[in-house]
C-alpha cells in the first residue's frame, strides 16, 4: 500500500491564559482542554509553573475563541481569559 504523507499542521501562534469562572473547576477544564487538544493537533496546552496559568495555544484569535467555546457548549465549563504573563 503506498503511504501517504504526513498532513503539516500550522504551529500554534497565538496564546491564552484560562482560568475557571467557577472555583473549583480546574481540573475539569484541564480534561476538557486536553480531550479538545486530543482532536484537534493545532491545539496546544500548556502549565506555566511559575504563573500557574494554564494556557492554551491555538491558530488564531477565532481558533482560540473556537476551543472557549467547545468548553462551554461540551462540559458547560466558563473560562475567564487573559493575556499570558
Amino acid at each position: 500500500a503506498p503511504k501517504l504523507p504526513t498532513p503539516v499542521f500550522p504551529k500554534p501562534m497565538y496564546g491564552l491564559a484560562v482560568a475557571p469562572k467557577a472555583r473549583g473547576d480546574e481540573q475539569k477544564i484541564s480534561l476538557g482542554l486536553h480531550k479538545i487538544a486530543e482532536e484537534d493537533p493545532t491545539v496546544q496546552v500548556t502549565h506555566d509553573p511559575q504563573t500557574h496559568e494554564t494556557i492554551i495555544n491555538g491558530v488564531s484569535p477565532l481558533h482560540l475563541d473556537v476551543i472557549c467555546h467547545r468548553l462551554k457548549e461540551r462540559y458547560g465549563l466558563e473560562v475567564r481569559t487573559h493575556e499570558p504573563k
